[in-house]
């Protein structure tokens, strides 16, 4: 996997305010952390950053960090946007090193089109994402599985993945991975209770002649009796 290169400075402001200041000039507030080391809060110009975002998933590149001319190794642990507008608020980096395993996502790259698509049937991937162990130098681009000649019913499961070298998955087993399958019809009772559908045509339906609907209902005004005396 290549490295996204990434310039960043000390930042000495603290609080909301110094923040949205940051945010105002073109600057990222972020903060990289490593183990047993105090967490450093620097700033990041925020189009660099969105641009590399773009081109390699944040949650799975791996950061070249030069902070004040000195050079860390990175991953992105946690992107902080605003809820509505999605604008970048702040950023969370950890330093790793060459030799110590990391825990990181890993995209499932299905490869080929099923011959059993011709069949009628569909493709699903419901597990596109796996978390794996792996030093950083052995992270992959993907983890690639070839369904070019998968027939309807043909599956795959975590423990039967061809993994590259030096790397684990941590996900069970059991998970599924991809499989292609008859598509499921759906009924019309599946959506609407079939008595529901009946009771709507009769609620629809005239009433016979000669009855009186507002009577029906207790709607109907009583005739008034003469009390002659």
């Amino acid at each position: 996997m290549q490295q996204v290169r990434i310039e960043a400075e000390t930042r000495d402001g603290r609080g909301k305010g110094a923040a949205r200041s940051l945010r105002r000039a073109g600057r990222l507030p972020a903060v990289v952390y490593g183990a047993g080391d105090e967490a450093r809060p620097i700033d990041i110009d925020t189009r660099a950053f969105r641009d590399a975002i773009v081109n390699e998933a944040a949650d799975r590149a791996l950061i070249s960090l030069t902070v004040n001319g000195e050079r860390l190794l990175a991953i992105v642990k946690e992107v902080q946007q605003h809820p509505v507008w999605r604008d970048l608020l702040h950023v969370d980096f950890q330093s790793i090193r060459m030799d110590q395993e990391i825990t990181i996502e890993a995209v499932v790259d299905l490869q080929g089109e099923p011959v059993g698509i011709a069949e009628g049937g569909v493709l699903e991937n419901p597990a596109h994402i796996l978390q794996i162990r792996v030093l950083p130098g052995n992270i992959p681009d993907a983890i690639v599985v070839d369904v070019s000649d998968w027939s309807i019913g043909d599956s795959i499961h975590v423990s039967e993945l061809i993994l590259p070298e030096g790397v684990e998955v941590l996900d069970p087993p059991e998970t599924l991975v991809a499989q292609v399958i008859i598509p499921r019809i759906i009924e019309l009772d599946e959506i609407v209770p079939e008595e529901e559908i009946e009771g709507e045509l009769a609620e629809g339906e005239e009433a016979p002649e000669g009855v009186d609907e507002d009577a029906e209902d207790g709607d109907g005004d009583d005739d008034d009796d003469d009390d002659d005396a």
